[in-house]
């Protein structure tokens, strides 16, 4: 048999040990077999220890392939599998997957309706590359923080994503947990002529954003999106354009929600007053009309017009936000928001929708203030942070809004734009659903005063 040699057995060798181990007094004694099934023994233990190895292996490979891709997943649009998973367990529930299909929104005309959604969607992953264009481009803040990283000897990319970023889900993701608005901000590249989502650092690609949306609308069929196009940095040429224009409604015209019915004598645009926003929700759903895509006319490209009647003006989105990061002021500017959309005479009547930007902007100082810890240790250190220190209390946008419907009649913006959306996503939309559903109770009253505001 076998000789014990004094010194240790390597400890992974086990197939050169195997005869130690037999040995070793703690284990039971085996009984004397013939040579030959030993033999057969020997090797039947080698082969269990080589497909134990391979399973290793194996199990290795699968778990860097899932992790992997799962750290990955913010760069792509999500998977059949796993919104066959999600539609199943949203199935007949009235929570954010689904919210519009409550028949009390269902019934509801759009202009009375309200689209929560969120800032700068597709800024939950940037890249470390700055994105190019002319210098009338880039914001201010992004070019003195880049002076600033020099100074203190930071990474620029590093400082810069800290204060770009506003969101942690993907489109898919956002439009699952109620999300019906998508600020979709386009970066055109010459390297490669590819359209990628920017602010300030390039981010996925525009087609990712266009995926999600339309794997949403297909999952679920009751849910009608506000897609905002718009910002195309790069210095972008006519044509590029174009092709922004036909990557778009390629990917979603079957669920576009035109811009003018005509019926072979005249033609008939969308207002506040009439078309799109004066029909029931359940109707556009019924023709599969549920993405209204509100394209920016960059440079005087006319792009719009040439795709007519699919993409809407994005002058038809009121757009106005307080540039701030004081919670206070900007608070104060969106009751004159409101105030002013509700004003308005008959005649100054603006013919688009009101958007609210319920956001914090990110300011030089805020972001000098930042990089000292020891100074400013209570500051924060990313814009994400800022907004759920102020803005994104959901009491703070909960009073602002009991306040504004508090016995009130007159309208709400039609767009609630909000950073940070993965914070408190059921607070958001319901407060949407509620505003809606508390206007239409106020307008079958005919009470028609907005004392709350106009005070």
């Amino acid at each position: 048999m076998f000789r014990q040699k004094k010194k240790c057995f390597p400890l992974f060798n086990l197939e050169r040990n195997l005869p130690y181990l037999k040995k070793f007094p703690l284990l039971p004694q085996k009984t004397r077999v013939s040579a030959r099934r030993e033999k057969k023994q020997r090797k039947r233990e080698r082969e269990m220890i080589r497909f134990s190895f391979v399973f290793f292996d194996l199990f290795i490979v699968f778990f860097v392939f899932f992790f992997g891709s799962s750290s990955s997943s913010m760069s792509r649009s999500t998977s059949r599998s796993e919104i066959k998973s999600m539609e199943k367990k949203s199935e007949k529930r009235y929570d954010g997957t689904c919210w519009q299909s409550d028949e009390r929104v269902s019934a509801l005309i759009a202009s009375d309706l309200v689209f929560p959604g969120t800032h700068d969607s597709g800024t939950y992953w940037l890249s470390e590359k700055f994105q190019g264009g002319s210098q009338t481009q880039i914001p201010e803040w992004v070019k003195d923080v880049t002076q600033l990283a020099k100074k203190v000897d930071i990474p620029m990319n590093e400082l810069v994503s800290r204060w770009a970023k506003t969101q942690k889900q993907t489109i898919f993701e956002q439009l699952r947990t109620g999300a019906r608005y998508v600020d979709l901000r386009c970066g055109y590249q010459k390297d490669d002529g590819s359209w990628k989502v920017h602010h300030g650092l390039i981010g996925v690609d525009c087609l990712t954003v266009l995926e999600d949306v339309k794997n949403f609308l297909e999952t679920f069929e009751t849910e009608v999106v506000i897609l905002e196009v718009s910002h195309f940095y790069g210095d972008p040429e006519e044509a590029n354009v174009e092709e922004l224009a036909s990557m778009v409604l390629g990917t979603l015209s079957e669920f576009v929600v035109p811009y003018y019915s005509s019926d072979g004598n005249s033609t008939s645009y969308s207002s506040m007053e009439s078309g799109f926003w004066q029909t029931p929700l359940k109707e556009s759903v019924h023709k599969n009309e549920r993405v209204l895509i509100a394209f920016e006319n960059f440079n005087d490209f006319n792009t719009v017009s040439k795709h007519e009647p699919f993409l809407w003006p994005l002058a038809m989105i009121e757009n106005s936000y307080a540039d701030t990061d004081d919670f206070k002021k900007m608070k104060e500017f969106n009751y004159d928001v409101v105030r002013d959309f509700n004003n308005q005479t008959e005649s100054t009547k603006k013919k688009g929708m009101q958007k609210l930007s319920w956001i914090l902007t990110t300011q030089t100082k805020t972001v000098e203030n930042s990089i000292w810890p020891l100074i400013n240790n209570h500051h924060p250190k990313t814009l994400i942070d800022l907004e759920l220190k102020y803005a994104n209390d959901k009491k703070e946008l909960s009073d602002f809004v009991a306040l504004v419907v508090k016995d009130l009649t007159c309208q709400f913006p039609q767009v609630l734009s909000i950073d940070c959306w993965f914070n408190d996503p059921d607070t958001y939309w319901s407060l949407a659903r509620d505003i809606a559903l508390k206007q239409n109770e106020n307008k079958n009253n005919k009470n028609t005063s907005c004392k709350a505001l106009l005070l």
